[in-house]
């Protein structure tokens, strides 16, 4: 979700130097992390932009009360530039983007599974996909309905909607949305690919159906203590309204669920577990290999530890082998959630920080990005760590590629242009030298203790702000793109070409199968060789059993000869990107790596 403005102030008050003052703390207990999230290659997709499989279900411009002359917006067209309902409704593009729809869906995730499948992904991590009126589907109507739209039927989705009693699960039935979406798990798990979905359960949105039963029935719905209820509507004052209840954030478009005692209230807390079994176990028969793998908690730290305490317990009676993982910013506050009994690991922020400051604005010497690397692994046990989903942006950030084009930003400091109106950032497509960053980035993630996990387009070259610049249409090598040619505030740019890049993707296939291939990069030990700030150099190891890997690094712009020593002896490393053969001799074996770039050597 878009959350900038609570985050922003303490990621930029917890910068890199927490290393030198804070202490580290190892939690005592490590839960049972399903081995398969550890070895996961994550790939998060935010559905409406993804891939428009089936143009007969797009949504309607009366389910999202759009402005008069609205339609559907054109996949390939430039980002910025302005249709005449546009320019109609409002003078700013950002109060009208949040209305565009581009018509992703299930189907087209389903089309692409191959492509994913080529691309060495094994996790897929899905921004929310239950029935809601925006793009972004964090304001849910119904959990036990996939979004009308993602399906192939919306008119006959909305048909069982209207005959449901939808706090009795026994008259729930399957849409055609849903039916897809089980048929996209299946497929899926052909393919070797796990499945994880967002969980919003700190709030809903209005039009949640026991919210607007509150809203028609006020004091009189049997919902009434579902939500956290201010004051209701006076009917002997016609003229005014008092009804009012607590929003996320203070934001009443996000209604958020009645806590006690740190737990969601029971009859909203019955209905989030009745759902969970439902999508974990779609036809209760007490196999859940036909349900998802996992859950993304939105806001954990918004919702008590008593409520995560009884769900995660049913979660693991349900599957054992699920995975957990939270939205959770602040490594000292993840520390409080990552545990046996509430999650596996969270969403590493904090290493994206730390890769941000180094790699990509260098900001900091190699020897003070391993410290920042070391405080955050040695806060938990290797198994956590392992399972981290190590990310370098996603839905709540800007883009990868425009970090690098914009490096000397520190990270979240005015990305978001609609709040900011920041005219000094830069929308133009990243320059080949940026992909080379890119790409020094991307073997980090995929080679570093953790998952790593790519935003949807990253490797295909997508670019864009903070939110809602992050969420463009997933560019496709099948499709031909209008150029860039419009900012966003009339600001003269240059025309940005928009292609799929072939050399990127390729470059994201190579590494994911070098990773997929090699136990000491999925579940090895981690150890730091050398760092050389001067030369803006960083080694390290991964140990698995008898496989080493050594994983170097060079910021600089310069090519660097490197000497590591070593017990081991009379062993031959092989340069797994350029296919070279390194020997260790009297104890030392020397590389060079080339400028802005990577190496990675196996035994």
């Amino acid at each position: 979700m878009n959350r900038a403005n609570i985050k922003l102030l303490s990621l930029v008050a917890i910068t890199i130097m927490f290393v030198a003052c804070n202490p580290t703390i190892k939690t005592d207990t490590a839960t049972d992390i399903p081995e398969w999230s550890q070895q996961a290659v994550w790939y998060q997709i935010f559905p409406e932009r993804f891939s428009n499989g089936d143009d007969g279900n797009n949504p309607t411009a009366e389910n999202i009360k759009a402005p008069d002359g609205w339609e559907i917006h054109d996949w390939t067209s430039d980002w910025y530039e302005r249709t005449e309902w546009e320019i109609n409704a409002a003078d700013n593009f950002y109060w009208t983007v949040r209305k565009r729809r581009y018509g992703g869906d299930l189907q087209g995730v389903i089309n692409k599974l191959d492509y994913l499948k080529d691309l060495g992904i094994t996790a897929i991590y899905f921004n929310p996909i239950f029935d809601a009126r925006t793009e972004h589907k964090y304001d849910a109507s119904f959990y036990h309905h996939i979004d009308r739209f993602f399906g192939s039927d919306p008119s006959g989705d909305e048909a069982i909607f209207a005959k449901e009693t939808h706090n009795d699960p026994t008259t729930w039935e399957w849409t055609s949305a849903d039916k897809l979406f089980l048929e996209l798990i299946e497929e899926a798990h052909k393919r070797g690919i796990h499945i994880v979905i967002d969980g919003v359960f700190n709030h809903t949105g209005p039009e949640f159906w026991a919210f607007a039963d509150i809203v028609k029935n006020q004091e009189k719905s049997e919902y009434k203590d579902w939500y956290d209820i201010i004051s209701f509507d006076n009917p002997e004052t016609p003229d005014v309204n008092e009804f009012d209840f607590k929003g996320w954030a203070g934001y009443k478009g996000l209604p958020e669920f009645k806590e006690k005692d740190g737990n969601i209230v029971e009859p909203a807390r019955k209905h989030i577990f009745d759902i969970t079994r439902r999508w974990m176990d779609p036809n209760g028969d007490g196999d859940p290999s036909d349900g998802i793998d996992g859950w993304r908690l939105d806001v954990a730290f918004d919702v008590g530890h008593g409520f995560w305490h009884e769900w995660t317990d049913l979660v693991r009676s349900i599957n054992s082998k699920a995975y957990i993982t939270a939205e959770i910013w602040e490594r000292e506050q993840a520390m409080e959630y990552i545990n046996e009994d509430e999650c596996d690991a969270v969403m590493n922020y904090p290493f994206l920080r730390a890769v941000h400051e180094f790699l990509i604005r260098q900001s900091i010497s190699a020897e003070t990005f391993d410290s920042a690397l070391r405080v955050v692994r040695d806060a938990y046990p290797k198994e956590v760590n392992l399972a981290m989903m190590n990310l370098m942006g996603s839905h709540d950030t800007e883009r990868l590629a425009s970090m690098i084009v914009n490096d000397t930003n520190k990270f979240k400091a005015g990305t978001k242009l609609g709040e900011r109106r920041n005219l000094d950032y830069s929308v133009e497509a990243p320059t080949k030298a940026n992909i080379e960053v890119q790409k020094l980035v991307a073997l980090f993630q995929y080679t570093y203790i953790g998952s790593p996990m790519v935003y949807y387009g990253d490797e295909s070259g997508v670019w864009g702000a903070d939110d809602p610049d992050d969420r463009k249409p997933m560019i496709w090598p099948e499709f031909e793109y209008d150029d860039e040619t419009n900012h966003p505030f009339g600001k003269e740019v240059k025309a940005s070409k928009v292609a799929f890049n072939s050399h990127l993707h390729a470059w994201y296939k190579k590494i994911a199968a070098i990773r997929n291939s090699n136990k000491s990069l999925q579940l090895g030990d981690y150890k730091t060789l050398y760092t050389n700030n001067k030369e803006k150099i960083f080694v390290f190891e991964r140990r698995y059993e008898d496989e080493i890997a050594i994983v170097g690094f060079n910021r600089s712009n310069e090519a660097v000869e490197v000497t590591i020593e070593t017990a081991e002896a009379n062993k031959v490393f092989k340069e797994v990107l350029q296919g070279l053969e390194y020997k260790i001799v009297d104890g030392k074996i020397t590389f060079n790596i080339r400028p802005v770039s990577g190496i990675v050597l196996v035994n």
